[in-house]
């Protein structure tokens, strides 16, 4: 509720409000109404924004704020008509329309001011009433072709973009209110990410200024999969249709942005300066897919060659499909994928899935991914904090049917090997992945049940690490072997199941048991495995019923038999 004062003063703003409606010789109420515009009191903050909001939208409808339209000069008059235009440059009635075109300037600068206010009940008014005088301009700048301005949608993207809460109600709202609703909106918005000066890399290796709010609107400004046709400003029908020959077509900056995509995927280029200088057709740009996902494309390439936070980096690994989905040309992002497979961890994990992405969808060539994945099956594996979703990844690229059945034996029997010191919940992940694998390779099964003599039949000249104490044989595999195509593996065998058949685990022991005859179970669902943990299944054991009871039992009357032998200590009677 407003104070008195406050009341008053709204009061005034209507008065100063309605006057310039009455006359122009009011017109300095403008000035009056911008100052408020500045007031400690949100309310009348609120109040003179509106008011400024009505006063300009009535003086764009009477097409008030540009230059009168005067009819094309004939031959003969042209020479009259430069000295008339001469003589009027200085007239009563240019130097109001310029004073005019200040104020709205001026009224701009303060929504924009507003709309990071401290205060999130001015916030959201100053983004609506700034896109409100977003039609003002376009009826100003572009009366013939209406198209949103770009310089104020960038304007406004600066803004926002140093928030530094990326929920915050401000930026929630244009998110819902305009780029979920308006393609032209989410055009705009993809272009000033990619074209402001703020947000350019200026040296290598350089932080981000913010990180937060930026990933956020790259991740909501994805290219529409239809013809755009949802625009805040409708630009004419016949300047959204494509002329014969013209599909695909760019922008005006187009081949600056492939040389911006060059130079960021490339660290011995530079980034070149923007020197097209063709005349914008923003309308029918706004219309076609592809100039969106080339936008798309630069901003992305722009915003991941800085130096980014982990958990922004982290984020965008877990959407990188998404993104690449909607970019034009996605194996650009195979440096920063490199890149974060050398950070090691969850990074790395995650690095290999959209490198996977890039190679099952977009035909990459990358012969060492699965070398590199196996460099991964180390022996902290099953013990990190990220494993579950490594190992749903990695079941994932092990249902390739290019991988070679050697191959496939080399990551089961490394990670057997492992799983001989992990957890019970860890054993378990490592045994259902194993199977799937055995499952969907077949070849790779002669490992299950290969004794060590058939082993040293293959391979007579084996020194394996490992010893099979029973018979003395060794195993083949070679565990230091970083390359799975030589570790020889497919030569081994799988003696560790012999192990977990007793296991203390009753789950990792029936589990183990599925590989002593032929696999006929599907596979598993590593999700669903991923969900044991040590509480479950202790809770799973305390549920478990007795299978039966004792048929026999011999009671004790003395703590200890006649017949226990203790050394130094007798127990007869004597």
């Amino acid at each position: 509720m407003a104070s008195l004062k406050e009341q008053k003063i709204i009061k005034l703003i209507h008065a100063l409000e309605s006057g310039l409606y009455k006359s122009k010789q009011n017109s300095n109420n403008i000035a009056k109404l911008i100052e408020y515009c500045e007031a400690r009191q949100d309310a009348v903050v609120f109040a003179a924004m509106k008011a400024l909001q009505n006063v300009f939208t009535r003086l764009a409808a009477k097409n008030e704020l540009q230059p009168t339209l005067k009819p094309t000069p004939t031959p003969e008059s042209a020479s009259k008509k430069r000295k008339v235009d001469v003589g009027n440059e200085g007239s009563a009635e240019n130097v109001f329309l310029t004073w005019l075109l200040q104020m709205f300037d001026l009224y701009k600068s303060k929504l924009l001011e507003n709309m990071v206010h401290k205060e999130g009940g001015i916030r959201v008014p100053a983004l609506h009433c700034l896109f409100e005088v977003a039609k003002i301009s376009a009826s100003i700048e572009t009366p013939d072709e209406p198209i949103l301005p770009k310089d104020l949608i960038k304007s406004i993207i600066e803004k926002l973009v140093t928030i530094e809460d990326p929920s915050d109600v401000v930026i929630d709202e244009y998110i819902f209110q305009y780029i979920s609703k308006y393609d032209d909106v989410k055009y705009m918005t993809l272009w000033s990410l990619g074209r402001s000066e703020i947000l350019t890399k200026q040296e290598s290796n350089e932080q981000h200024p913010y990180p937060l709010v930026t990933q956020r609107l790259l991740h909501t400004c994805q290219p529409p999969s239809t013809k755009p046709t949802s625009f805040f400003i409708t630009p004419p029908d016949h300047l959204l249709e494509e002329e014969e020959g013209e599909e695909g077509m760019g922008d005006e900056d187009d081949e600056d942005d492939e040389a911006i995509i060059a130079a960021l995927t490339d660290k011995k280029r530079k980034l070149p300066e923007v020197t097209s200088k063709k005349r914008i057709q923003w309308p029918k740009i706004v219309g076609q897919i592809e100039a969106y996902r080339r936008l798309f494309s630069s901003a992305w390439i722009k915003f991941l060659s800085f130096k980014l936070p982990p958990a922004t980096v982290k984020l965008a690994l877990t959407k990188i499909e998404v993104i690449m989905d909607n970019m034009s040309s996605p194996l650009t992002l195979m440096d920063f994928l490199n890149n974060c497979y050398d950070m090691g961890g969850v990074y790395s994990v995650l690095a290999l899935n959209g490198i996977f992405i890039q190679i099952t969808k977009f035909n990459l060539d990358f012969p060492n991914f699965y070398k590199r994945l196996y460099k991964l099956f180390d022996e902290g594996v099953l013990h990190s904090k990220y494993r579950n979703k490594f190992f749903q990844l990695a079941n994932r690229f092990m249902r390739s049917n290019y991988l070679p059945s050697y191959t496939a034996a080399a990551f089961v029997k490394k990670l057997l090997r492992h799983a001989l010191n992990a957890t019970p919940s860890g054993a378990l992940l490592a045994l259902a992945f194993s199977y799937n694998v055995l499952q969907h390779h077949r070849a790779a099964q002669v490992i299950i049940h290969r004794t060590p003599s058939d082993s040293l039949l293959n391979n007579k000249k084996s020194n394996g690490p490992i010893l099979l104490v029973k018979t003395g044989a060794s195993d083949d595999y070679k565990p230091d072997e970083v390359d799975p195509s030589k570790c020889n593996a497919i030569n081994s065998s799988l003696w560790e199941l012999k192990a977990f058949l007793a296991h203390e685990c009753p789950e990792v022991v029936e589990l183990a048991r599925l590989f002593e005859g032929r696999l006929a179970r599907q596979t598993f669902e590593i999700e669903d495995i991923t969900a044991y943990t040590y509480q479950s299944l202790f809770e799973g054991e305390l549920k478990r019923s007795a299978h039966g009871n004792p048929v026999s039992f011999a009671p004790k009357h003395t703590l200890f038999d006649s017949d226990d032998k203790f050394d130094g200590w007798s127990l007869s009677d004597e």
